[in-house]
């Protein structure tokens, strides 16, 4: 009921793919695809991801796609994003952040030994979501560090206020 609702606010055909291992959104064909192997108790994480992409479909077309170039910049544009579009999600329904806090149980939390493998950026980036949307850290003194030190989370949430007003020189600076 919740993915037909999502699929009419987003104006989104959503797909269910044997072959994803998550989910992602296509803005070009503005579908959502989404793993056919969800299991009962990952439902709400499930939602939660819909939710997601489905705003990405509906608010993210607007960025420019040359805005900036590298991957590390890429990936930069996308944290400003995911933090913007999951906060305007959080106002949608009173109760999902629920769903979302049921993600990062799951997919998160769930992985930290091997999210701890990963390169500091990408452990850095993690825990800037996490904490920016209000669900703490991953734990990882170091990255944390890293975050505080080179004002990272000041930076991202300039950085999707900027993207929220249109202020494309301005997510630009905030990235180099």
């Amino acid at each position: 009921m919740l993915a037909k609702w999502i699929a009419k606010e987003t104006g989104a055909k959503i797909v269910f793919d044997g072959q994803a291992t998550g989910a992602s959104a296509n803005v070009k064909t503005n579908e959502i695809f989404m793993p056919c192997d969800l299991k009962e108790h990952n439902i709400l994480a499930a939602l939660a991801l819909l939710m997601h992409e489905g705003a990405h479909l509906k608010h993210s077309k607007k960025i420019p796609m040359d805005l900036v170039k590298g991957m590390v910049s890429r990936n930069i544009l996308s944290v400003m994003e995911d933090v913007r579009i999951d906060l305007k999600n959080f106002s949608k329904l009173y109760n999902i952040k629920e769903f979302y806090d049921r993600l990062i149980t799951d997919h998160v939390h769930a992985r930290k030994d091997e999210i701890a493998k990963q390169d500091l950026l990408t452990r850095s980036m993690i825990n800037t979501i996490l904490r920016l949307e209000g669900f703490g850290s991953l734990g990882d003194k170091e990255s944390d560090t890293v975050c505080s030190n080179n004002n990272v989370y000041n930076i991202i949430r300039d950085g999707y206020y900027a993207i929220e007003n249109n202020d494309w020189e301005g997510v630009k600076n905030k990235i180099n």
